[in-house]
């Protein structure tokens, strides 16, 4: 069901689902791309609109995209030449909609239009109904939702769509666990340490230390923390945008002290003091 607070657009879209003012080409869809990053139930993330093409006389000069029940945090992207706005629901608590406007997509090119989002704490598949308005006025209404057991592909007109994955479950006794948000992961003993994508050292300047490292969690907030002798020397934040992170620890630390870093509660990382 659309909800109240959508634009009059949105909602009007509805009837197109009989007889769209386009025809569009099995593989010209509007789609969700996520660009690396996981839907993970009651975590958070983004999604991009892709809209790939208007016709061969005109160009998009709006993108609406209705917001599924269950996802909060919502903020639209800055997208050069365009303008974001976001439709309140009726107690002004929730973003039901979001659109850009003012700006001109050829069908010559592409555009990504993206959201970044909290998904709802149980997994399932979300779908963003979309409107894409052209210069011209008509309209291209991607809302069509495949009934149980239907191929999304084989419908004219489907509305973007994303999997949400259940959260993993916290490890049983004697594994290595998941730090709940917030908490301090404990690095156990003996266990063998796995690095991934994240490069960092720990360099003494006078009687601090300073941790630098690059991140390829970057496309999101996470808590970073750095531990040694499974004690928390160091914690701070990672988000959007900043891949290059300077913390300062001002405990002392032996020299060839071994430390590991945890990236959201998970080990990613370690190496030595030196």
């Amino acid at each position: 069901m659309i909800k109240k607070n959508v634009s009059k657009v949105l909602i009007a879209a509805l009837a197109l689902l009989v007889s769209p003012v386009l025809a569009p080409s099995a593989n010209a869809h509007a789609t969700v791309q996520l660009y690396g990053s996981e839907a993970v139930a009651g975590g958070y993330g983004h999604v991009f609109i892709r809209i790939p093409h208007a016709s061969a006389t005109t160009s998009t000069v709006k993108v609406e995209v209705e917001i599924p029940a269950g996802v909060t945090g919502v903020k639209p992207q800055q997208v050069g030449g365009w303008k974001e706005s976001r439709t309140m629901s009726a107690d002004g608590k929730d973003v039901v909609a979001v659109s850009w406007s003012e700006g001109n997509l050829p069908d010559t090119s592409f555009q990504d239009f993206g959201i970044s989002l909290k998904y709802p704490a149980t997994a399932g598949t979300l779908y963003f109904k979309t409107v894409q308005t052209l210069s011209d006025g008509s309209t291209v209404a991607w809302i069509s939702i495949p009934a149980a057991g239907q191929d999304s592909h084989s419908l004219p007109t489907p509305a973007p769509s994303v999997t949400v994955k259940a959260k993993a479950p916290v490890a049983p006794h004697g594994t290595t666990p998941e730090a709940p948000h917030g908490t301090t992961p404990e690095a156990p003993h003996g266990t063998s340490m796995q690095p991934a994508n994240e490069t960092f050292t720990v360099v003494k300047t006078g009687t601090s230390y300073k941790l630098s490292f690059n991140s390829m969690h970057g496309d999101a907030r996470y808590k970073v923390v750095l531990v040694a002798k499974n004690q928390q020397i160091a914690s701070g934040k990672l988000s959007a945008g900043k891949l290059n992170r300077t913390l300062t620890l001002k405990q002392k630390i032996a020299t060839n002290t071994q430390v590991a870093l945890y990236v959201d509660g998970k080990e990613v990382a370690k190496t030595t003091i030196k």
